[in-house]
Order: structure tokens, then sequence, then C-alpha cells
């Protein structure tokens, strides 16, 4: 299963708002409060898109007895599922995971 990757989303999300405007220079100090509010909405979406992409694999790994966030880390890690960043899980990370996914119990 492959969720959707964050840098990728936010990037294509971000890029419009951060180019630079001709008639300020490289740095356009008008639509800084919205590329900030676009910006933070967009990552928002997407990590609840890669949330809710794991959903499934999550509870597919509690139901076979895997119920630490430790636990359930070794397991998306065996899996070579990687976390939002491309990196390896960590407890922290699994109960963000969870949170954000309504998992958590």
């Amino acid at each position: 299963m492959t969720a959707p990757s964050l840098p990728d989303f936010a990037t294509a999300t971000l890029k419009p708002l951060i180019t630079p405007s001709r008639e300020c220079g490289p740095w356009n100090p008008r639509n800084l409060d919205r590329a900030g509010n676009v910006g933070r909405a967009a990552l928002i979406d997407a990590a609840d898109q890669f949330a809710s992409g794991l959903r499934q694999t999550v509870q597919a790994i509690r139901s076979t007895g895997a119920i630490t966030l430790e636990s359930i880390a070794i397991e998306l890690n065996r899996r070579g599922i990687r976390s939002a960043r491309g990196g390896k899980w960590h407890r922290s990370s699994v109960r963000n995971l969870l949170d954000r996914a309504e998992l958590r119990v």
C-alpha cells in the first residue's frame, strides 16, 4: 500500500504561492499571510490523507495482536512502510498517526 507523499503534495500546492512576483522582487510581502494559511492547510490535508491511507493497514496490524505503539512501529517498519517523511516509524510517529486517523484507544 502506498500513501501519498507529503513533500510532493505540499510542493505542488505551495509552488505557485512562493513563485517570485515581478512587481516586488523575489519576496512578495503582500501574500505571505495567505501563502502561510494555504500552506498550513495543504500540509494538514496531506497528513490527513496519509493517515487515512494507512488506516486499514494499522487495523490489520492490530488484529494480529500488535497493540502497543512500539509493536505497531516495528511491524510497519518490517513491512517496509515508510513514515510520511520517508523515515522509519517510532512510538511517537505511530501515536501521531493513530491520533490523526482517530484510531487511538
